[in-house]
């Protein structure tokens, strides 16, 4: 129950940086879009890996990769809107260079 209690705890750190980095990017008058490009795509592989890792030690290897797998596909894609939404919510829009 530990490994899921950590893996929870560690998707809602995942999801609730982007508040924080858009706050301070809000500040600063750079633009945001690459830092949501890589933190979406680095913050969901690494969310899927957690996962994964984390389903192989209660299920077995095999559970762990078919379910862990669409874990990681589907944070990247939930990370990047949510991180764009934050943005969007903070009125930080430029995303030029993404």
């Amino acid at each position: 129950m530990k490994e899921i209690r950590t893996s929870s705890l560690y998707s809602l750190f995942v999801f609730g940086l982007p508040i924080i980095i858009t706050a301070i990017y809000t500040k600063v008058e750079n633009s945001i879009g690459p830092v949501v490009f890589v933190y979406s795509f680095v913050g969901g592989i690494l969310l899927g890996l957690t996962w994964i890792k984390t389903l192989i030690k209660k299920l077995n290897r095999v559970a762990g990769l078919i379910i862990g797998i669409p874990i990681m596909i589907v944070g990247i894609v939930l990370l990047f809107n949510f991180f764009i939404w934050v943005s969007w919510i903070m009125g930080e829009m430029d995303y030029s260079l993404m």
